[in-house]
């Protein structure tokens, strides 16, 4: 990984910054007539992805907190169980192609069709590549992730991508403390200051970093056996 300067360890310092920086920022259907709210949460929140609801005979509801800085993006969003499909024409925006580490915090059943199937559960992380199609079939849920640009994913792991949509990622060692630092950041996100936000989700992006950085040579390693590299 690249060395950071100074105002790239602790963006909280580096003057100046756009003046909502750090600003934590909640969306959720309530209010919402009924039959508007998908087209809303649509419209409004899931930019990357078309949502359709799974049927279940109540008004849709869903919750979103975000935190967005220059290059990554920390969010948690909750609802009622839907269907999200990377529609075409959904991904030409700046960002549309980004890369996420994301963890399903609550969810009975989930299946990820990206790169294969992925059948999903609470606890779980897993990389999206917003660049490539997907489907997402989750009964009620809540997921937490950091979403990251896709220039500073190729930074760390060069231009080949290839591998990481729909990638699990390890239960223990950082991945472990990337997923109680999503957790946490996002539950305790209304009562920090901006700065305090900032540092947080830049922390998230430099933990899931690594651990992108470490899924590619972990890869490359296993080429190198397949190629009669052995002790």
């Amino acid at each position: 990984m690249s060395q950071n300067s100074p105002a790239e360890v602790n963006p909280a310092s580096h003057m100046p910054a756009p003046a909502d920086y750090g600003r934590l920022v909640e969306l959720s259907t309530a209010g919402i007539p009924a039959a508007e709210r998908l087209a809303f949460w649509r419209d409004t929140v899931l930019k990357r992805t078309q949502p359709q609801i799974v049927r279940n005979g109540q008004p849709f509801e869903a919750r979103l907190k975000r935190i967005v800085l220059e290059r990554c993006e920390l969010v948690e969003h909750a609802s009622d169980a839907v269907q999200a499909l990377r529609a075409p024409g959904r991904s030409r925006f700046d960002g549309g192609d980004d890369i996420a580490v994301e963890l399903m915090r609550e969810c009975r059943t989930a299946l990820l069709d990206h790169d294969g199937e992925h059948r999903l559960k609470a606890d779980d992380l897993y990389v999206v590549d917003y660049a490539k199609p997907m489907q997402i079939i989750r009964s009620r849920h809540c997921s937490s992730g950091i979403v990251l640009s896709r220039r500073r994913v190729t930074e760390v792991m060069g231009e080949d991508l290839s591998s990481l949509a729909g990638r699990r990622i390890a239960t223990r060692g950082m991945a472990g403390i990337l997923r109680q630092h999503l957790k946490s950041t996002m539950d305790e996100a209304p009562f920090m200051t901006e700065a305090e936000r900032v540092v947080a989700t830049n922390a998230a992006a430099e933990m899931a970093l690594v651990i992108l950085e470490s899924t590619g040579v972990a890869a490359r390693d296993a080429e190198q056996f397949v190629e009669g590299f052995h002790i």
